[in-house]
């Protein structure tokens, strides 16, 4: 049986928590892919910008991360001291901004394969 978060960790105290996010049905979409034989790995420098472009919305320091072919591993704590000194208009900028971010031309544009096709 699952437990909530909220019975879990406090809102108020500082956790550290490891999380590890999978890529649906196993694919490697974040490095080489053996099956197809394309190269994603260009793929890990723009997850690991994006985690630390939200963390920063979301009052949580990045203590480590990896990141492997078909999942990754992030260590983090939350920052509820630093959560708190934010005033209202500044938590709506920041909500505002990490929900609404397009990507970037060049984080939608894919480098061709290298491998044999």
């Amino acid at each position: 049986m699952r437990i909530a978060r909220a019975d879990i960790y406090r809102p108020d105290e500082i956790a550290t928590v490891h999380t590890i996010a999978t890529i649906v049905r196993k694919y490697y979409l974040l490095g080489d892919d053996l099956l197809s034989g394309i190269d994603n790995s260009h793929r890990c420098e723009w997850v690991t910008s994006q985690i630390r472009e939200q963390a920063k919305y979301f009052g949580i320091d990045i203590l480590s991360h990896a990141i492997m072919s078909n999942h990754f591993h992030s260590v983090l704590r939350s920052r509820p001291d630093v959560v708190q000194e934010w005033t209202d208009s500044v938590d709506g900028q920041r909500g505002g901004h990490a929900l609404d971010a397009p990507l970037s031309e060049a984080q939608e544009q894919r480098p061709q394969s290298s491998g044999a096709e």
